[in-house]
């Protein structure tokens, strides 16, 4: 993927920017809605799109790729993280309408 950390700002080349000092997401294409629940989770949490995913990214806090899968050609999917530590990610949503961006909460 095509992302990096600047002073403390996490940017993907597409025009994304993720504060991880507040872990707040300013994103400029919203046109994919999507919602996930549980947020935070524990081991196991589900996305829920009006529109059928594509591709899904997660990444952690330091820019460090955790997740990259494609071709899911669903509106629901159910992610196992149970290996994940406890902590901060973000989640990067594809559709054919276009891409969102999520903060997930591990604990």
């Amino acid at each position: 993927e095509n992302w990096y950390l600047d002073h403390g700002l996490l940017y993907e080349t597409a025009g994304t920017q993720i504060d991880c000092a507040s872990a707040s997401i300013i994103d400029n294409n919203l046109s994919n809605r999507a919602s996930i629940h549980p947020n935070p989770f524990k081991n196991i949490f589900n996305i829920e799109s009006e529109n059928e995913i594509l591709e899904l990214t997660i990444i952690d806090c330091n820019g460090k790729l955790i997740m990259h899968q494609t071709e899911f050609q669903s509106t629901v999917i159910s992610i196992d993280k149970s290996e994940l530590p406890i902590g901060i990610y973000f989640l990067k949503l594809s559709s054919n309408e276009g891409i969102t961006h999520h903060k997930l909460l591990k604990n």
